[in-house]
């Protein structure tokens, strides 16, 4: 019993290390769904960005398999629609999405943050 004692005392502080970031995580969420309340919204979907990056990311390979003449187009947050897109790569974390798009200069690559998209849309 002597043995298992300092066991004991261990568990719950290796049961701290996990929640800890997990708590930060509700904490978050719960100043968006604050935030939004005021505001007069009742339903609140809190996602993360890599979720939201990767959910543009299969819009854009669902357009491009199941439809050629559909082309994919970004509205974002100061207004700037971003068309012609060629392909869309989501970095690791998921705030930051590199765009591929065609223009009379050639191919050219926009860094956008994920938050910015306001809209996405099939023409």
């Amino acid at each position: 019993m002597k043995k298992l004692l300092p066991l004991l005392f261990c568990f719950p502080l290796l049961a701290q290390l996990n929640p800890a970031g997990e708590e930060l995580h509700t904490m978050e969420g719960e100043a968006a769904v604050a935030a939004h309340r005021k505001s007069g919204g009742n339903e609140v979907l809190v996602i993360t960005a890599l979720e939201r990056a990767k959910d543009i990311e299969h819009v854009f390979k669902f357009a491009k398999k199941n439809s050629s003449a559909s082309a994919l187009s970004l509205k974002l947050a100061d207004g700037k629609t971003i068309s012609s897109i060629l392909s869309i790569d989501v970095m690791p974390g998921g705030t930051l999405m590199v765009i591929q798009t065609n223009s009379m200069k050639g191919q050219i690559y926009e860094v956008i943050r994920t938050e910015n998209v306001q809209e996405v849309s099939l023409n």
